[in-house]
């Protein structure tokens, strides 16, 4: 029975992932995550059908955030149409990989198998595509554009689809400007695996320039806004500084929430008014500010820089809001812990007794940590084994996950930060799992997978 329910996931892993898909845009509809933005993404709304005026902002932040969702909000303001949209393109892009993997052999077939069956329970997976933020498309666009890269980068590549790839991770940096360092990355990871062959670095020309053309518009509007050309949002010197204040008590007195009392007195003290964090001029002058701080104290930072990776690694995911209703908020977080406080105090008399919806949302967040503190243990081995056959796939998923943390650590530690690659991370968890296996079987040699 356990082996023909697993071999209809393997098969129809796509109708069981939108069943599920379904329930999960059910339940998570009224989610509250993130949504103090939506503001913000609707000034770029105003800004856009006012010809690029920053004064149409009513928020006073035209270069906050990156404008992408905010030309999501120019076609439709509904919410369902909306999420509907980002769970379909997350299927498209499971789609695309799985095509990709499973006919490349780039990842054990036995890999993919187990991906597919952990992807379709996985709740933090779907929680993801059901909340309006740029997040969504942003991760389905790196998936996009990350499988046409691996088929299109070899010297034997459809060209095209190169460009396609280049042209999907430019529209991903619209929606989320913390990556706009990693094409660069890719490319330096790709072109040793090549051999510097010369149709490999002139084809990691051509992606790159792809990826960068479609931020032009972004950034001769920044340029007009600003007077300076920008590839990035100016909230990087905001989400330094205040990352500071993720270690409890650290000596500077920061906290780690956008209000901070610490960050807002000085941008007082040195403009002489009440200036948000987020535009130009505050942004820089906050990064000196963190720069300075760490300069000055780097076994301070180092103490943040540890604490945050412990809490990257043993943290999780965003495991959704699948308690928010309407008749119960906006208490409804304060039931959900009440509950999830008598699950995990006595387990046995509780489940009678709290409602479905709180347990399955416990299970959301325990397998969300569960499948990053593994992925995180087994990267070395997934390092190892793509290293020692030169494998593009593995390299790029260690990569992805690698920068991704690297964020975290140095910059803000948030679970939701590490949604945008939990993907990645099952991804590494199941090759890694094999690679073991193979490993302790001592069979190695014998593997089905095309490097």
């Amino acid at each position: 029975m356990k082996n023909a329910w697993a071999f209809v996931v393997k098969r129809y892993y796509l109708p069981a992932m939108s069943a599920v898909a379904a329930l999960v845009l059910w339940r998570n509809y009224y989610a509250q995550g993130m949504q103090g933005l939506l503001p913000y993404y609707l000034d770029f709304k105003r800004i856009i059908l006012s010809g690029f005026d920053p004064a149409a902002a009513i928020n006073g932040t035209p270069t906050f955030p990156m404008w992408g969702y905010g030309w999501v909000l120019l076609i439709t303001e509904s919410k369902l149409p909306i999420l509907l949209a980002q769970n379909a393109l997350a299927m498209v892009a499971v789609w695309s990989f799985f095509r990709y993997v499973d006919s490349h052999r780039v990842m054990p077939r036995e890999a993919s198998a187990s991906m597919k069956i952990l992807l379709t329970i996985s709740i933090p997976w779907y929680v993801i595509h059901s909340v309006m933020w740029p997040y969504s498309v942003s991760v389905s666009l790196i998936v996009l554009s990350v499988v046409l890269f691996l088929r299109s980068f070899p010297s034997d590549g459809n060209f095209v689809d190169l460009l396609i790839s280049g042209i999907l991770f430019g529209f991903l940096l619209n929606f989320r400007s913390d990556y706009y360092l990693m094409p660069l990355c890719i490319i330096a990871l790709a072109l040793p695996v090549e051999r510097f062959k010369k149709i490999a670095v002139i084809r990691g020309a051509a992606w790159i320039l792809s990826c960068y053309l479609v931020l032009v518009p972004w950034a001769l509007y920044s340029k007009h806004v600003t007077d300076h050309y920008l590839l990035a949002s100016t909230n990087g010197g905001h989400v330094f500084f205040i990352g500071l204040g993720i270690l409890p008590d650290n000596k500077w007195g920061i906290t780690p929430v956008d209000s901070d009392p610490t960050m807002h007195a000085l941008i007082r003290a040195h403009f002489g008014e009440n200036k948000p964090s987020v535009v130009y001029e505050s942004d820089r002058f906050l990064m000196a500010e963190f720069k300075r701080r760490v300069s000055d104290d780097p076994v301070e930072y180092g103490r943040k820089v540890m604490y945050s990776l412990v809490q990257a690694i043993s943290g999780g995911v965003y495991s959704g809001e699948l308690y928010e209703r309407p008749d119960c908020f906006p208490r409804c977080l304060e039931v959900y812990r009440a509950a999830r406080s008598g699950l995990l105090r006595d387990p046995v008399n509780s489940l009678g007794t709290v409602e479905p919806v709180h347990i399955v949302q416990l299970f959301s967040k325990v397998f969300g940590i569960v499948v990053i503190f593994l992925s995180f243990g087994l990267c070395p081995v997934v390092l190892l084994d793509a290293t020692r056959h030169r494998s593009l796939f593995g390299l790029l998923v260690i990569l992805i996950i690698g920068y991704q943390l690297l964020i975290n650590v140095l910059a803000y530690q948030m679970t939701t930060y590490t949604s945008n690659v939990y993907f990645f991370h099952v991804a590494n968890l199941c090759y890694g799992v094999y690679v073991v296996k193979a490993w302790w079987a001592g069979n190695l040699a014998k593997r089905s997978t095309g490097g």
